[in-house]
């Protein structure tokens, strides 16, 4: 994992929720070391919330799956 995809991941999800800390996001490498899971912790304010979330994170190109 390059840091320009971490922070664009991260971007991403600040422009969603401006009220994200560091302490709320955890980063997880796969076992053979071809994958990086990024979770955050935030409160959606709706479906529609989540769902803009997801379409942006998704048009990140490295961003394989979105949950």
């Amino acid at each position: 994992m390059t840091p320009e995809f971490h922070n664009q991941v991260c971007d991403v999800v600040a422009k969603h929720d401006p009220a994200m800390t560091t302490d709320k996001i955890s980063q997880k490498t796969s076992r053979k070391g071809n994958f990086v899971s990024i979770s955050f912790m935030l409160v959606a304010q709706s479906k529609e919330h989540l769902d803009a979330l997801f379409a942006d994170l998704k048009e990140i190109e490295a961003v394989r799956l979105v949950l």
